[in-house]
């Protein structure tokens, strides 16, 4: 049997999405790929115990070598989510400490910083002009509807922006 799943997550949220997946697992449904960032195609199995994580490699050519290097340490490619890798391993197979795919805070920091680097700091830039064509339509503007909706949309953007900045931050205060 198969099942498709609808989650949304932001970019902070990853460690969430993981442990979704495990819970997914231990319940029978072992997810085989997903599509844009929030479609999920799980296939009924029995119930395992499964760890995900995630790495998040913008590069083609950095994702092909850490697919590779993943594979030599027992994980298991399962998908990728907008440069966001997925891998899997049994539980039972490793000991806790080769349940993380990160071998220090360094590298889990590193991983964070490629996360805004590549995704957060650009689309900063552009809520910024977001806020000023904001600024502009109530300035210049000649109809209510426009100066509402321009303001709607500037509002969500800058809601889901401020929740991705606070969970990565508050990630890596965690890490270190």
């Amino acid at each position: 049997m198969k099942m498709l799943r609808i989650r949304f997550y932001n970019l902070g949220q990853y460690p969430q999405e993981e442990q979704w997946l495990h819970e997914m697992a231990a319940q029978g449904w072992i997810i085989q790929k997903s599509v844009l960032p929030c479609f999920y195609f799980f296939q009924k199995e029995k119930p395992q115990d499964i760890v995900y994580r995630f790495d998040f490699l913008p590069c083609v050519r950095q994702q092909d070598d850490s697919i590779n290097l993943f594979e030599d340490y027992g994980w298991k490619y399962v998908t990728q989510m907008n440069d966001f890798v997925l891998f899997c391993k049994q539980a039972k197979d490793f000991s806790n400490s080769d349940l993380e795919i990160f071998s220090s805070p360094e590298s889990k920091n590193e991983m964070i910083m490629r996360i805004l680097k590549s995704r957060l700091i650009p689309v900063s830039f552009v809520l910024g002009f977001m806020i000023l064509l904001c600024i502009y339509s109530w300035v210049f503007g000649h109809s209510w509807d426009s100066k509402v909706i321009t303001t709607v949309c500037t509002g969500i953007v800058f809601v889901v922006v401020a929740s991705c900045w606070i969970e990565l931050m508050n990630l890596k205060k965690k890490i270190q």
